[in-house]
């Protein structure tokens, strides 16, 4: 034959591969629809290199699998989006996706995501800039697990949903969310705490600045919030644990509320270089309030050896009486 006859019938490096890649996908689906029960169907094309186009949706949901899959996972593939089908397909039975590793971008498209009895979700390893919008969280209304790790989440904003037509707190049954490793600035009081039955939560590092007390006082068994520049609590509190961070909220509660009432005739202002009275110089008088006072100081004394550091210890707690530590006593 000559050359270009022969290449007429040659299929490119790209092509041939393409073409083993489908035919390995069928395969496995094929595999996957033979197992018989009480085995559980799973599906497992990782680490692949499938592209989104690959993924043959069409052929998962129109077999045996639309009703008996159990998990479907996709990790490890260079998807960039989500699989045409994937979010407008009813997966009945689908109790665990991994859409981790696939390098998903941006925001996760909305639609008639239908997966009722979904447990697990992972997104991990992303460049997700969102979190998982309304329209998607509606359809997953038994989710318990949700991992967006080391993504570029900037804030978290959950509200109601309607499942079925009735309105409902969207995550609901939610025991487990690990958003480490994102670019969280804020944790919203209104939208976490409407996770009622969370138990795990895990932001390590973000930017946050501050975990505010109502997430701290929920029914959380694991909050971890290392790496963060935290300033409330403050961050030696936090690497204690949620317990110390909880007692750390008490303490500020508690603190002593001393009522203290204004005397017109007693306060005075400074005006230029001149005192004058509140009353002369006519500035409106503040009401009566509480000043709230807090009894407690933490003190570290930091310098090298022999540097005097119990000895201004002793100073302080002792006052005048203190008797300063003799050479032979200090410590090294």
């Amino acid at each position: 034959p000559t050359p270009m006859i022969g290449k007429s019938f040659t299929l490119s490096i790209s092509d041939s591969g393409a073409l083993c890649r489908r035919r390995r996908v069928l395969l496995l689906i094929d595999q996957c629809e033979a197992i018989r029960p009480p085995k559980k169907r799973k599906l497992i094309l990782s680490n692949m290199n499938l592209s989104a186009a690959e993924i043959p949706i069409a052929e998962i949901i129109s077999g045996r699998l639309r009703d008996s899959l159990v998990k479907l996972s996709l990790s490890g593939n260079r998807l960039i989006r989500i699989p045409d089908g994937l979010n407008k397909s009813h997966f009945s039975s689908l109790r665990s996706l991994d859409l981790s590793q696939c390098g998903l971008q941006g925001v996760l498209p909305g639609g008639s995501w239908n997966m009722p009895k979904l447990r697990r979700l992972n997104l991990s390893h992303n460049q997700l800039a969102e979190f998982l919008d309304e329209s998607i969280l509606e359809g997953m209304p038994e989710l318990q697990d949700l991992d967006m790790y080391g993504n570029g989440i900037y804030e978290i904003n959950i509200s109601r949903g309607k499942y079925d037509g009735e309105e409902r707190k969207l995550l609901s049954k939610l025991e487990s969310l690990n958003l480490s490793y994102n670019n969280l600035h804020y944790l919203c009081p209104d939208s976490i705490t409407q996770l009622e039955s969370l138990r795990s939560l895990k932001v390590t590092n973000n930017v946050l600045k501050e975990i505010p007390a109502q997430v701290c006082e929920m029914n959380l068994v694991e909050l971890d919030v290392s790496a963060n520049p935290l300033v409330q609590p403050p961050i030696e509190t936090c690497e204690r644990g949620i317990e110390s961070m909880r007692r750390y909220y008490a303490c500020l509660r508690s603190e002593i509320s001393t009522p203290y009432d204004y005397d017109e005739e007693r306060i005075h202002s400074v005006v230029g270089r001149k005192k004058v009275s509140l009353l002369e110089s006519k500035i409106p008088v503040p009401p009566p309030q509480k000043i709230r006072i807090n009894t407690t100081l933490k003190v570290i004394v930091v310098g090298m050896s022999s540097a005097g550091k119990t000895s201004i210890i002793k100073k302080l707690i002792g006052g005048k009486t203190a008797e300063i530590t003799s050479p032979e006593e200090r410590t090294i």
